[in-house]
C-alpha cells in the first residue's frame, strides 16, 4: 500500500491566535424590536410558504402516503408478485389471527375484525412496503392481561355482572369444568365485559400513538435497545406459550397476578396433568409435528417460490375431520363453536375505562410501535428504502382507533408475517389489500364452515409461530462473548419479565438500560496519549507500542462528556493517570519547608558549636538536609545539581528532564571554598534540577563528623547515576574512614592553606527510581461534546489547582459547541483563551517553545552569576 507523505508549514494555532488568522462569522446582536420584526417576517414567509392551495394539498396526501406511490404502480413489475403473495399471506393471517383473538381472551372472530381493518388502514396511511400489520402474539398476549385484570375488578365491582354471566352459564349447553384450584377463570368474566376493556384498550393505544406522531415523538423508541426487545420479547413468549397449555391439555386453569404468576402457572399445570384430556394433546402434538415438518424441513429442502400453506390446510382438514367425526359430542373436545358473518357495526369505546387503562395504554402503545418500526426498518434498509417514524405513529394510531369502533383490538408488525411477505417477492401494499379481501370473504361466507375446529390445533399454530423465538435463547451467549452490558440488559429484562410480570420486566429493563448508560457515562475511560514518532498523530500508549509519552508534558483523554455525574471521576481519573495530584503535592511541599527549616536550624547550631564558618547561601528545594555531624542515614528523596558534562556526555535527558517544583541555585556552601579549583568547580552553566522519589533502594550519601558540608552532583552512566558528593575537610585531620560507607573515595589535593577536598561517589540503579517531572497537562477535548456548569467549574478548578503547583493545564481540540457552551458560562473570565488549542500537536508544540524559553532565561541567569 502507497503511503504518501505530507509536510505541513504552519505556526502552532492557539485558540485566540487561529480566530484572529480566521475570524468566525458574528452576527450583530439584535435589539428586541428587531428581533420581533424578524420573528414576525419569518412567520409570514413560512406561512406564504407552507398554507399554499398546493402545500395543503400535499400535506393532506402526506397522511395517505397510497396518494404518492399508488399513482407510479408498476402493474407488470408488480402486481403478480404482489397478488400471489397476499393470498399466501392471507392465508396463514386466518388461523393466526383467531389463535391470537384466543391469546387475547377474546371471540376468535374478533382476530379477523382487526386484521381486515388493519390492512385496510395500514394500506392507505403506512410507509413500509413490506411488512404486515394484524394481530400480533405480544400485543395480543398484553391485552388479554389488561382484559382479565380489569375485568375482574369490574366482575368484582358490580354484583349484577357476575349474577348475568352465571343466568349464561345456566342456559349455556356447554358447562365450563370448574377451576382447577378454585381461583377465578377467564370463563367467569362475561364476555361483554372482555370485549369493553379490549375495544377502550384498543382506542387509548391509538390516541397515545396518534399524538406521539403529531408531536413527532418517533425517536422514544431509541430508548427500546434491539438488547431489550430481545429479552423482552423472549420473555414473553413463554407467557404466550404458556397459555396456550390449558387448551394444549384440555385444563381450566386459573389466571394468577402479581409476581412469580408464570412459575404459579406451571405448577398449575404440572400439578394437574392427571386430568389432562389426551384426545386434545393428540390432536396438538400430532398438529405441532405437522407444522414442524412442512415449516422446517419439506418447504426448505424443496426451496419452493412459493411454500406449501400448510397452516391453512391443516385448519381445513382437522376442522373437516372434527366435522365427520363430531369431536365435540363424542369426546368434548373444545372447539371454536359459533362463528358470526359479516362485519359489526361501528360502536364506540367506554369513554370512563380510560383512566383505568392508562399504564396498559401506554405500555401497549410504545410496545407496538416499536415492534412495528424495528421490523419496518429492517426491511426497509434491506431493499434501500426510507420509513417516516412518526407517519408510521399515525398510521399505527388510526388504526388501533378504527379497530376500536369495530370490536377489534390492537394491533402491531408481525415478524413472522413480515418476513413471509419480504420472502415471497411482495413489492408494494398491494398485498396487505389482497390479504384484507381474503379476510373479509372469510368474515362475509367462509367463517361459519371452520365452527368445528378444534382450539388445540390453534394452539399449535401459535407455538410454532414462535420458534424463531425461542431460538433467541443462545443470544446470552453470543452477548456475553460480545458485550457483558448488553448480556446483563438482556438477562435483567428476561428475568424480570419471567419473575415479575410483562409491565413490570419492560420498565425494569428500560430503567436498567438507562441505568448503565449513566454509569458508563459516570466512570468512563480516561487514557495517556503519546506521540508517534516524526509525526503529528497520537494514540493510547497502552495500545500503541509506538506511541511515546514526551517528558514533561501529559495528555490526557476523557472520553466522555462533563457533567454534574462524572465530574468527580473525571479528576480522580486525571490525577491517577498523569500522576500528579495538586492537594497531595503542595501538601508534602509544606512538610519538606518545615523539615528543611528545621534542619538547616539544627545545622547552624552544630556548626556553631563547632566554631564552623557559618553557612553563606542555602536553597533547600525539598531537600532533606545533613547536618556535618550526622550519622549515615538513607533517604528516599533528594533535589541535587545535575552535571552532564561530567562524563562528557548528555544523555541523560533522554529519561529526565527538570521536575515542576525545582528551583534553580546553589545548594549548601561554605565560605572560603575556593571556587577556581578547576577539580572542584561545578560546571554550573550546563546544570540543571532535578527531583526524584525512590522506594525500592535508597541513596546513601556518605557524611562525617569532620566534613562541614555536602554538595551532590548526578551523572548518568548507562542505566545507572553516579551520586558525585564533596566534603570539605579540615587542614588538622585531613584522614577519613570510608569502611562503614560502602563508597569510592577520590581525593583532590589543594594548597597548604586550603581545605581538602574529598568527592565520594554512590552508584543508584534508575530502574528504582520514578521521576515527578510533569510540567504540563494536555487535555484532549476531542470526545468532550457536551458540558454543564459543574463540569465548567470543574475545568476551572483543574486549572487553577495545578498552576499552584507550577504545572500549566492546555485545552486542545475544543469542538465549537464546546467552546461557545464555556463561554456562555464564564469559563473565559478565569481562564486565559490562550490555554486553547486548535489540536493536541498545537499545544505540544507551544510547550517544547514555553520550555526551551524557560532553560535559556535560566542559562543566562548561570552565566550571569559566574561572570
Amino acid at each position: 500500500m502507497v503511503v504518501q507523505n505530507y509536510n505541513v508549514d504552519r505556526p502552532a494555532y492557539t485558540l485566540s491566535a487561529f480566530e484572529e488568522k480566521h475570524p468566525k462569522m458574528v452576527k450583530e446582536p439584535l435589539t428586541r424590536l428587531q428581533r420581533l420584526q424578524k420573528s414576525g417576517k419569518r412567520a409570514g414567509t413560512y406561512a406564504s410558504k407552507k398554507f399554499t392551495r398546493k402545500k395543503v394539498l400535499q400535506s393532506a396526501m402526506g397522511l395517505f402516503p397510497v396518494t404518492r406511490w399508488l399513482p407510479n404502480y408498476k402493474i407488470r413489475d408488480y402486481l403478480f408478485s404482489d397478488i400471489v403473495t397476499g393470498l399466501t399471506v392471507a392465508v396463514m393471517m386466518v388461523p393466526q389471527s383467531m389463535g391470537y383473538a384466543q391469546i387475547a381472551n377474546l371471540p376468535l372472530i374478533h382476530g379477523l375484525y382487526t386484521s381486515f381493518f388493519s390492512l385496510i388502514v395500514y394500506f392507505l396511511m403506512g410507509t413500509s412496503k413490506h411488512i404486515s400489520v394484524a394481530p400480533a402474539a405480544i400485543i395480543s398476549w398484553m391485552t388479554g392481561t389488561a382484559v382479565f385484570t380489569n375485568g375482574k375488578r369490574m366482575l368484582l365491582s358490580d354484583p349484577t355482572l357476575a349474577i348475568m354471566n352465571i343466568n349464561n352459564t345456566l342456559n349455556s349447553t356447554d358447562m365450563p369444568m370448574p377451576s382447577i384450584s378454585g381461583e377465578l377463570l377467564i370463563e367467569d368474566i362475561p364476555m361483554d365485559v372482555r370485549l369493553t376493556v379490549a375495544m377502550t384498550l384498543a382506542f387509548l393505544a391509538g390516541l397515545i400513538e396518534l399524538s406521539m406522531g403529531v408531536m413527532q415523538l418517533g425517536f422514544v423508541t431509541l430508548y427500546l435497545s434491539d438488547t431489550l426487545t430481545d429479552g423482552f420479547v423472549t420473555g414473553a413468549a413463554l407467557y404466550i406459550m404458556t397459555s396456550q397449555f390449558k387448551f394444549i391439555f384440555g385444563l381450566k386453569v386459573p389466571t394468577f397476578e402479581g409476581p412469580f404468576k408464570l412459575l404459579r402457572t406451571w405448577y398449575a399445570i404440572l400439578s394437574n396433568l392427571g386430568h389432562s384430556q389426551w384426545h386434545e394433546i393428540v390432536i396438538a402434538v400430532g398438529s405441532i409435528l405437522i407444522l414442524l415438518l412442512f415449516k422446517v424441513v419439506i418447504n426448505k429442502k424443496l426451496k419452493l417460490r412459493i411454500p406449501i400453506p400448510i397452516d391453512f390446510i391443516l385448519v381445513i382438514f382437522v376442522t373437516t375431520l372434527s366435522y365427520f367425526l363430531k369431536f365435540h359430542e363424542n369426546w368434548q373436545i373444545d372447539i371454536v363453536q359459533a362463528i358470526p358473518t359479516g362485519i359489526p357495526k361501528p360502536q364506540l369505546p367506554e369513554v370512563h375505562l380510560l383512566k383505568d387503562l392508562i399504564v396498559d395504554g401506554i405500555i401497549i402503545a410504545i410496545t407496538s410501535f416499536a415492534f412495528t418500526i424495528s421490523v419496518a426498518n429492517h426491511l426497509a434498509k434491506k431493499h434501500d428504502y426510507k420509513v417516516e417514524a412518526n407517519q408510521e405513529l399515525i398510521a399505527l394510531g388510526v388504526d388501533s382507533v378504527v379497530c376500536s369502533f369495530f370490536r377489534g383490538f390492537a394491533p402491531a408488525a408481525s415478524m413472522s408475517r413480515s418476513l413471509l411477505q419480504e420472502g415471497l417477492g411482495g413489492k408494494t401494499q398491494v398485498v396487505s389489500a389482497i390479504a384484507s379481501i381474503v379476510v373479509l370473504s372469510v368474515l362475509l361466507f367462509f367463517g361459519q364452515y371452520l365452527e368445528t375446529l378444534p382450539k388445540a390445533v390453534l394452539s399449535a399454530i401459535i407455538i410454532v409461530a414462535l420458534r424463531s423465538t425461542f431460538l433467541n435463547y443462545d443470544k446470552p451467549i453470543m452477548l456475553w462473548k460480545q458485550c457483558k452490558v448488553d448480556f446483563m440488559v438482556w438477562m435483567v429484562t428476561f428475568l424480570s419479565v419471567v419473575l415479575l410480570d410483562v409491565h413490570i420486566g419492560l420498565i425494569v429493563g428500560i430503567a436498567f438500560n438507562v441505568i448503565t448508560i449513566v454509569i458508563r457515562t459516570q466512570f468512563s475511560n480516561g487514557v495517556i496519549l503519546g506521540n508517534l514518532p516524526h509525526t503529528d498523530l497520537y494514540r493510547d500508549i497502552k495500545h500503541y507500542k509506538e506511541a511515546q509519552e514526551i517528558i514533561g508534558i501529559k495528555i490526557f483523554r476523557y472520553e466522555s462528556d462533563l457533567n454534574y455525574i462524572n465530574k468527580d471521576f473525571f479528576v480522580s481519573k486525571l490525577i491517577k493517570l498523569t500522576g500528579v495530584d495538586p492537594q497531595a503535592e503542595m501538601a508534602s511541599r509544606v512538610k519538606a519547608a518545615k523539615q528543611a527549616t528545621k534542619a538547616k536550624q539544627e545545622a547552624e547550631k552544630q556548626m556553631a558549636a563547632e566554631n564552623r564558618t557559618e553557612l553563606t547561601d542555602v536553597k533547600l528545594d525539598d531537600m532533606p538536609v545533613l547536618a556535618p555531624t550526622d550519622p549515615i542515614r538513607k533517604i528516599s528523596s533528594f533535589s541535587a545539581i545535575f552535571n552532564p558534562a561530567f562524563d562528557g556526555r548528555d544523555d541523560f535527558n533522554d529519561q529526565y528532564t527538570p521536575s515542576s517544583h525545582s528551583r534553580r541555585g546553589s545548594l549548601i556552601s561554605a565560605a572560603g571554598r575556593d571556587r577556581s579549583d578547576s577539580a572542584t568547580t561545578l560546571k554550573r552553566r550546563n546544570s540543571t534540577m532535578l527531583s526524584m522519589s525512590s522506594k525500592k533502594s535508597s541513596v546513601v550519601i556518605p557524611t562525617s563528623r569532620r566534613s562541614s558540608v555536602m554538595i551532590p552532583t548526578i551523572s548518568r552512566h548507562g542505566s545507572f547515576a553516579a551520586i558525585i558528593t564533596d566534603h570539605v575537610i579540615s587542614s588538622n585531620n585531613n584522614q577519613r574512614d570510608d569502611d562503614d560507607t560502602g563508597v569510592v573515595d577520590i581525593t583532590d589535593a589543594g594548597g597548604e592553606n586550603k581545605p581538602d577536598l574529598t568527592r565520594c561517589m554512590t552508584m543508584v540503579d534508575l530502574s528504582t527510581i520514578a521521576p515527578n517531572n510533569t510540567r504540563y497537562i494536555v487535555l484532549d477535548c476531542s470526545m468532550l461534546i457536551h458540558i454543564d456548569m459543574a463540569g465548567a467549574e470543574t475545568l476551572i478548578n483543574v486549572y487553577e489547582n495545578y498552576r499552584g503547583i507550577d504545572v500549566k493545564v492546555y485545552l486542545a481540540n475544543c469542538q465549537l459547541s464546546l467552546i461557545t457552551a464555556l463561554d456562555r458560562m464564564g469559563f473565559f473570565e478565569k481562564v486565559c483563551r490562550h490555554h486553547l488549542f486548535i489540536s493536541i500537536h498545537d499545544a505540544i508544540l507551544h510547550c517544547n517553545e514555553q520550555r526551551e524559553f524557560i532553560s535559556s532565561v535560566a542559562l543566562k541567569d548561570d552565566g550571569d552569576k559566574e561572570s
